[in-house]
């Protein structure tokens, strides 16, 4: 079973591949991009210029990096493209490919059904927004071209055990770490936040942040474990950006739709504040036996390279123990035990990815 890492700087390659990842996903923000479309509408579904790499020099480089480390490296396109961008779409995959990549990440038909008639042979891993829920639309996608289908977080192990047994010749790849979004991405209008379209001091910031800091700055190492500064991320990043964890006013309804209460103030992070730091190293004793589960992918592509390695380094040590074919007790107890190594404040039922076991 491959690990899939994200990643965003040529500099994270090789700690990556040290900590046990074998491929490696990212996205293009390039200027040229931004100023025709804003990066509300971004050719990826990851808006933010800390979570892209600039350009194709940057793309061709990582590429040839992690080949010579032995690892693959897929692209992100997952976003759904109305007519007006698709020429622009088009043009920048056709570079993209040249740059020597491994495959796209896709989620739109069109440009499934483009890669077919016009870049045969390309690999092509449906996204999550692709919303492959069920056997038969994992089916669909493999005849439009897909290789292997990313399947969406609502899925439970024995759902995934499912869909792998009726797709035998179909590889799927499944959510293992972090950013564990309670909504299926593939129905949400918000997906990965509509913001930073105008200039300010929060973009002016996180720029800075890249470039200066790079991600590579050791007094971060930590802070992707401390309660302290989550908070401080939720509240000022997260309620001035995506719009998912911005405040809104409910109110409560019955089951026949008739309000009980109104006036209640609803935040996705004050009630779900676990995304972020959910796992399912102790779901690996069951998924690492379905025989077509290929990748198992850590999320957070803007994410410190430190809390990257960590996470891959988790799940490395956690297939490892797989070998010596532990009871499942056994498994889950070294599983937590991996886990409160790096997340002593993270491990527990309410960040469990499978919750359900």
């Amino acid at each position: 079973m491959e690990i899939l890492s994200p990643v965003n700087h040529i500099s994270e390659v090789a700690p990556l591949r040290e900590a046990g990842a074998d491929e490696l996903y990212c996205g293009l923000m390039r200027r040229e991009v931004l100023r025709e479309f804003t990066n509300v509408f971004s050719l990826n579904s990851r808006h933010v210029s800390e979570a892209n790499l600039p350009g194709f020099g940057e793309l061709r480089a990582l590429a040839a990096e992690a080949h010579g480390a032995g690892m693959r490296v897929f692209v992100t396109y997952n976003a759904i493209y109305p007519q007006q961008q698709f020429s622009a779409l088009t043009d920048e995959v056709a570079r993209t490919l040249d740059c020597g990549v491994d495959g796209l990440i896709v989620a739109d038909v069109a440009l499934m059904l483009h890669l077919a008639e016009r870049h045969p042979g390309t690999r092509v891993i449906v996204s999550t927004l692709g919303g492959a829920f069920n056997s038969r639309s994992c089916r669909m996608y493999q005849d439009l071209g897909a290789s292997r289908v990313t399947l969406p977080r609502p899925l439970t192990v024995g759902e995934i055990r499912d869909v792998g047994a009726a797709c035998p010749d179909m590889e799927f790849e499944v959510f293992i770490m972090s950013e564990r979004c309670f909504f299926p991405n593939a129905l949400c209008n918000f997906e990965h936040a509509t913001y930073r379209v105008r200039g300010g001091l929060l973009p002016a910031a996180a720029e800075f942040a890249r470039r200066v800091l790079g991600h590579r700055m050791s007094a971060l190492t930590g802070t992707y474990n401390n309660r302290f500064i989550n908070e401080l991320q939720d509240r000022f990043i997260a309620r001035n950006g995506m719009m998912c964890c911005r405040e809104y006013d409910a109110e409560l309804l019955d089951a026949d739709g008739a309000a009980v209460e109104a006036g209640l103030t609803f935040r996705f992070v004050d009630v779900w504040n676990n995304f972020r730091e959910a796992c399912g190293l102790c779901a690996l004793f069951d998924i690492a036996v379905v025989p077509n589960v290929r990748s198992v992918k850590v999320v957070g592509r803007q994410s410190l390279t430190s809390k990257k390695c960590a996470e891959v380094g988790m799940i490395r040590r956690a297939l490892k123990l797989l070998e010596d074919n532990p009871s499942r007790a056994e498994f889950e107890k070294s599983a937590k035990e991996i886990r409160k190594e790096t997340y002593p404040l993270y491990c527990g039922k309410p960040f469990c990815y499978y919750n359900e076991l």
